[in-house]
């Protein structure tokens, strides 16, 4: 398991993770957008989503 924060770069994390050995993220590399648009986005291709591989999701409500 990782934590990463919301603005990350989506596609440099997939091949972060990748050149690390960790496989099963292979099929979104290229995609573009930041970590945290990745769950409401539910990003996906070729048959897989990313639902597969979330744990969990906190957020922090700014406002209050």
């Amino acid at each position: 398991m990782i934590d990463v924060g919301a603005g990350e770069n989506r596609n440099e994390l997939v091949r972060r993770i990748l050149q690390q050995g960790r496989v099963g993220l292979e099929n979104r590399v290229s995609i573009p957008g930041t970590v945290g648009a990745a769950p409401v986005q539910n990003i996906g291709a070729y048959g897989a989503e990313i639902q597969e591989h979330l744990v969990s999701v906190t957020g922090v409500n700014l406002t209050t």
